[in-house]
């Protein structure tokens, strides 16, 4: 099981009235430009990823996961979400909102896939990535909304190689740890 990456889609909660409508327009045009039939990944299920970008720097907020028949459509927008959105809008100013999604993609025959709908079978593996998704966006963003699934990796470090420490600079041998393994 592998996941495609699409994105990343403007996210304008807080200042349109049209904007889920052109959020899933983006989605379908992304989807024709390669040579998708368009609307197939709103239903697909798999990750999501909210995020806050100035220039080139994002910043990650939210992550969330679907294994719902309604796929990425019925899940990403629910109000509990928006105001995690609207929450990290407001802390960071002129940023913009953007979402990523990861989509659980199955093999067919030869090079061709398509979107998994696989809502049962597929759990363990979209909760591994959700998982894995939290971590590494709470390297980058301690500030990440997420309260689910987070205690541990949020409270729980590794001299020098994961977590918030603020104990002085690490060991040598906490930085060859963390040489080996981080890119």
């Amino acid at each position: 099981m592998n996941f495609n990456t699409w994105g990343p889609f403007d996210c304008h909660v807080q200042n349109k009235t049209h904007w889920k409508r052109e959020f899933w327009e983006d989605v379908a045009s992304m989807e024709l430009s390669y040579g998708l039939d368009g609307g197939d990944l709103k239903s697909a299920i798999g990750c999501y990823l909210f995020t806050t970008r100035r220039g080139d720097k994002y910043t990650p907020w939210y992550v969330g996961k679907t294994l719902a028949q309604a796929g990425f459509e019925g899940e990403i927008f629910q109000q509990h979400k928006l105001d995690h959105y609207n929450a990290a809008l407001s802390d960071v100013g002129q940023a913009k909102g953007q979402i990523f999604l990861f989509a659980l993609i199955t093999d067919g025959p030869g090079d061709s896939w398509s979107f998994s709908k696989s809502f049962k079978s597929s759990k363990r593996t979209v909760d591994w990535l959700e998982k894995t998704m939290m971590g590494m966006a709470l390297a980058k963003n301690m500030k990440l909304r997420n309260l689910k699934d987070t205690k541990l990796l949020k409270n729980v470090w590794v001299e020098g190689v994961w977590g918030d420490q603020n104990s002085g600079a690490p060991s040598k041998t906490a930085r060859e740890a963390k040489k080996a393994l981080l890119p």
